[in-house]
């Protein structure tokens, strides 16, 4: 009898043990979603909290880190975009547009080399994103590589990408070295989609 009250004991135990993962799971995606609407709808501080109440019920949720980085960037927090989006990596390799996110937020702190190296990863794994390759091209004509630049907005503009064609345009012809770039409204963060 003593056995089979701690059987059904322990049972109970570990069913409480994982119907309370599964809630916070559930919890957590329910305050992931709410950030997102948050973040949508421009409510910038509601997002940030929805986000941090997520990662308090999962500290693991890699997608609550990358949206914390959104609203971060948004709010021109570059740095606190950067360390969400390399704890959202840590987490999960496969979100693709952290990677692209990070190139964007070093682009905002004037880290050209950074910027290139991230958004180039952005490009690895996603290589038919043009908006990567214009941004990348930005970077790299800040570091002196106009050629480099050139070719990263050619191939953006054969995907019909139009910033790219125009800067092109601009910048491309004749290779003028001393030609200061003009800087434009900053890049958009990638909302959070279904990658991994």
């Amino acid at each position: 009898m003593f056995f089979l009250k701690l059987n059904s004991l322990s049972f109970i135990i570990i069913i409480t043990i994982i119907v309370g993962c599964m809630s916070g799971r559930k919890g957590a995606d329910a305050y992931f979603k709410s950030g997102n609407i948050k973040s949508y709808q421009g409510d910038y501080k509601g997002a940030v909290k929805d986000f941090g109440r997520a990662l308090k019920v999962n500290p693991l949720h890699a997608k609550a880190y990358l949206g914390r980085s959104n609203v971060k960037y948004n709010l021109k927090n570059y740095r606190g975009a950067i360390e969400d989006c390399n704890t959202a990596i840590q987490l999960n390799p496969d979100l693709i547009d952290a990677y692209f996110n990070l190139g964007i937020s070093y682009y905002e702190l004037k880290k050209y080399k950074e910027a290139v190296s991230k958004l180039s990863t952005s490009i690895r794994r996603k290589p038919n994103d043009p908006e990567a390759y214009y941004i990348r091209g930005k970077a790299k004509m800040h570091l002196g590589d106009t050629l480099g630049a050139c070719n990263d907005w050619q191939y953006a503009a054969s995907m019909s990408y139009l910033r790219a064609a125009k800067i092109q345009k601009k910048y491309c012809t004749g290779f003028s070295k001393n030609a200061a770039m003009e800087e434009e409204a900053p890049a958009q963060v990638r909302e959070i989609r279904d990658n991994r």
